[in-house]
């Protein structure tokens, strides 16, 4: 047990991410296909599960390990993966807020996601300064340490805006749920334009030097995640209009919001077909070296499938709604194949292997 603590990777709670997010797109894809519904509670208990096991597993190695995780937190590759612990726990909060009601009730649900809002809003403020000052102040970071797991930081910025609009429409009008909306359109700014910056950098790397090995490989879904979670961003503010304790009524402002969310979600649509095909080639090399990094392509799955219907809500439109049912599909495939494989490397030992 002592080994398995020691060796329990910071990209773990990726895990977490991955289960959250099916959830919600299982929830807007059951008017399509009502047996989703059902499927979508089971995931939601799930995720709360795993979320605990994880924090306490990764919170107990941070204090008994520290030495090994101070290593992490300082490795340019295993750094940016740091987050997704916070990341995770506003994932959850928002599956609390859009499954929760009928489990728990609308005031506890709304609690809980508060807490986990609070709780992954200031990680994600700590841990992003503390990864990339770190990287900024580095002499040793290589252009071949530049992957899409960079992503991490803007995307969880991101997050933020995206549970922060999400839960401002379950708060009473007052300085809380003011301080919660200006933080969520505070990340939303702030992890757009850090994903420019990043994204610059990254490109460059896949553009100028060898790709990364095969066991890294299934992170380059990671690359259409940002302009995702940005259209659901955008999708959320506009709903958000409709709020009377936070409206700030104009025609013109939801319709640019739609403007841009189709913007965002062409990129997506790009970098998925993009990932496809850079995963598909090194996919013979990639299936020999299964370990967690696979995850990495449930979570940015997740958010196109939630993109895509929140934009067609968006636009009032059903032409999304095929699209919404078989990237949610498509999910549940990739969800089922990693999450089969994690729990024969966990019964083997091989997922805590460390390189």
């Amino acid at each position: 047990m002592n080994t398995v603590v020691k060796t329990f990777a910071p990209s773990w709670p990726a895990t977490v991410m991955g289960t959250a997010v099916v959830p919600i797109a299982l929830s807007l894809a059951s008017p399509i296909l009502p047996w989703m519904k059902e499927a979508a509670a089971g995931f939601l208990f799930l995720s709360i599960a795993m979320l605990v096991v994880i924090t306490l597993i990764t919170g107990f190695r941070a204090i008994a390990y520290w030495a090994e995780f101070s290593k992490e937190f300082r490795h340019p590759v295993a750094g940016s993966f740091i987050p997704t612990l916070p990341i995770a726990f506003i994932i959850v909060a928002l599956d609390f807020l859009s499954l929760g009601a009928p489990f728990f009730g609308e005031a506890l649900s709304t609690a809980i996601a508060l807490w986990l809002f609070g709780i992954g809003a200031a990680g994600i403020w700590i841990l992003g300064l503390a990864v990339l000052s770190r990287l900024f102040a580095s002499t040793e970071v290589k252009l071949p340490h530049a992957t899409f797991g960079w992503f991490i930081p803007p995307v969880s910025q991101i997050i933020i805006a995206v549970g922060g609009l999400e839960l401002v429409k379950h708060m009473e009008r007052g300085a809380g749920a003011d301080f919660v909306y200006i933080l969520a359109l505070a990340g939303l700014g702030i992890g757009s334009i850090l994903f420019l910056f990043v994204g610059a950098n990254v490109y460059h790397r896949y553009l100028f030097a060898e790709l990364p090995g095969p066991k890294m490989a299934p992170t380059a879904a990671i690359g259409f995640a940002p302009t995702a979670v940005i259209v659901i961003a955008l999708a959320k503010l506009a709903a958000a209009q409709a709020v009377p304790s936070f409206a700030h009524p104009d025609s013109s402002l939801v319709g640019m919001l739609g403007f841009l969310g189709i913007a965002a979600w062409g990129f997506s649509a790009f970098g998925f077909l993009l990932a496809i095909l850079v995963i598909g080639r090194g996919f013979k090399a990639m299936r020999a070296q299964f370990g967690l990094p696979w995850w990495a392509m449930t979570f940015p799955l997740g958010a196109f499938a939630v993109a895509t219907g929140a934009l067609g809500k968006l636009l009032g439109t059903s032409l999304f709604d095929p699209i919404l049912v078989g990237l949610t599909i498509l999910l549940l495939i990739v969800w089922i194949v990693v999450a089969i494989g994690t729990l024969r490397g966990i019964g083997n030992g091989t997922i805590f292997a460390r390189d």
